[in-house]
C-alpha cells in the first residue's frame, strides 16, 4: 500500500516519480507513507505527530480496512443564513434603451438592412433604389 500526502500538484508529481524510481524521500511540502508487503513494520518518513493524518495513514498502511476517514470531515462549512429581502432598494441594473445610441448599437446602424444600406426605397419602376444615411461624427468612432 502506498498513501501520499502533498500540499501541490507538483509535489505529488514528483513523489509519484520518486516512488517509481524507488527513491522514497520526501520533502517539506509532502509526506511519502509507505508499507512493503513482506514487511510488518511500516515504515513512515519525516511523519508530524501533531498530523491527524498521521495515525490514519498508519492504521491504513497496516492493512485495517475500517479506517474512519470521516473523522476527517468532523467539523463541516457552516451554512451562513442570508436576509431574504433585496439588501439595497436602489437599481443598478443597465437598462437597454432601444432608441439610445450607443457603441454597441450606434445610430448609423438604426433600422438598417445592412450596415451600408439604410432602406430599400424601391418603386415598380425598373431598378433597385436604396437609401443610405451616414453620421459624420459616429464614422470616426471606427
Amino acid at each position: 500500500r502506498l498513501a501520499i500526502r502533498c500540499r501541490t500538484r507538483q509535489a505529488l508529481s514528483r513523489a509519484l516519480n520518486a516512488c517509481i524510481d524507488g527513491h522514497y524521500q520526501s520533502s517539506a511540502d509532502s509526506k511519502i507513507f509507505y508499507r512493503f508487503q513482506e514487511s510488518d513494520a511500516v515504515q513512515l518518513l519525516e511523519h508530524d505527530l501533531d498530523d491527524p493524518l498521521t495515525p490514519l495513514l498508519t492504521q491504513w498502511l497496516n492493512g485495517d480496512s475500517q479506517v474512519d476517514w470521516a473523522s476527517l470531515y468532523a467539523q463541516l462549512p457552516v451554512r451562513i443564513s442570508l436576509p431574504a429581502y433585496r439588501f439595497e432598494k436602489t437599481r443598478c441594473w443597465y437598462t437597454d434603451e432601444g432608441y439610445e445610441s450607443s457603441i454597441v448599437n450606434p445610430l448609423m446602424f438604426k433600422n438598417k438592412l445592412h450596415p451600408l444600406v439604410a432602406e430599400n426605397c424601391s418603386t415598380l419602376q425598373p431598378g433597385a433604389i436604396f437609401r443610405t444615411d451616414f453620421v459624420e461624427d459616429e464614422l470616426l468612432d471606427y
